[in-house]
């Protein structure tokens, strides 16, 4: 890191103290739902699965953990993502997303809210497939939101319509836009109204969590606070996702800062509590603080320096 910063200058937000929105609460809202029979039971499925493949008796190509590992993060998101025609559970992550949505929607009903939900997969409906985009849309429309004021980001096909779709979003005439991160990550400009941005689904890097939240977190935005929600499902792949969110998330907050580096790493950047604290919170085991900071630091600590850390 002293080689690097001879010719890089680091700048983090909290350095730079832009004037931007505050987090609603002053921190990331975590939404845990609780699975329904088919995902805990489709979840001991897939355990025995893995278990039949690291024992070497399934052939790669009739099942494999890339599969299971696709199969998981969609149980994680919607019963129906593999029950394709399964009852929707009142306290689904969705369910809860839609309770949030339909609230937001009319507390920021005088000034034209506008809300994103992030979610990369069970995008595209057919026969065979759910869509969650699908049905997120149909079910605001029963609770009463106009259909003109949703919108898909995938819909904009070329430049001059991702151009109107944006203007619409920045002057409140879409109070919803359900989009990827490819779709909606740097350049999108509709930050005017953005008043909560939702992540229904877990993503693999830090990157596209900052990316993401910095759709709303940025200069320009006329709401003074923004609410960043995550859904979680208990029990399920959420909690491993999460898992690999904070490793990383861990490493890099550590590199990329202002601060002299040292040798040993004493503490981890806020974020990282915030990602250790949801993974608590998807696995159904809600640890304290400063039990969540004792189990990161066994990865990045000496035992010396964790046996001060826990005296203290």
């Amino acid at each position: 890191m002293q080689m690097y910063k001879e010719f890089a200058d680091i700048q983090t937000a909290d350095m730079l103290k832009l004037p931007v929105p505050k987090l609603k609460t002053g921190e990331p809202i975590v939404v845990s739902a609780k699975p329904n029979d088919l995902q805990k039971a489709y979840m001991q499925e897939l355990a025995r699965r893995s278990k039949a493949i690291h024992n070497g008796k399934i052939d790669p190509s009739e099942d494999n953990m890339l599969r299971i590992t696709h199969e998981a993060r969609l149980l994680g998101l919607d019963s129906r993502c593999i029950f394709r025609n399964s009852e929707p559970s009142p306290d689904s992550k969705v369910a809860k997303l839609l309770d949030n949505l339909e609230k937001n929607y009319h507390e920021t009903a005088d000034k034209k809210g506008v809300q994103i939900v992030f979610c990369d997969i069970a995008i595209n409906e057919d026969a065979e497939h759910f869509s969650v985009y699908e049905a997120i849309k149909e079910d605001l429309i029963k609770r009463g939101i106009p259909r003109e004021e949703i919108c898909f980001a995938g819909d904009a096909k070329t430049d001059k319509a991702r151009a109107e779709m944006f203007e619409q979003l920045r002057k409140g005439e879409k109070r919803f836009i359900l989009a990827s991160t490819s779709k909606l990550g740097t350049g999108a400009n509709v930050q005017d109204k953005i008043c909560a941005i939702h992540h229904l689904d877990i993503p693999w890097k830090p990157s596209d969590i900052a990316q993401q939240d910095g759709r709303g977190i940025r200069q320009g935005n006329t709401f003074g606070e923004v609410g960043i929600y995550h859904y979680l499902t208990e029990e399920t792949f959420d909690a491993y996702l999460m898992g690999i969110i904070t490793n990383k998330a861990k490493f890099i907050n550590q590199i990329m800062t202002s601060k002299d580096p040292v040798r040993v790493a004493e503490d981890v950047d806020e974020t990282v509590l915030t990602y250790s604290q949801m993974q608590a919170v998807a696995s159904g085991n809600p640890l304290s603080t400063r039990d969540v900071k004792i189990s990161i630091l066994r990865k990045c600590c000496t035992y010396q320096h964790l046996r001060i850390f826990v005296k203290n």
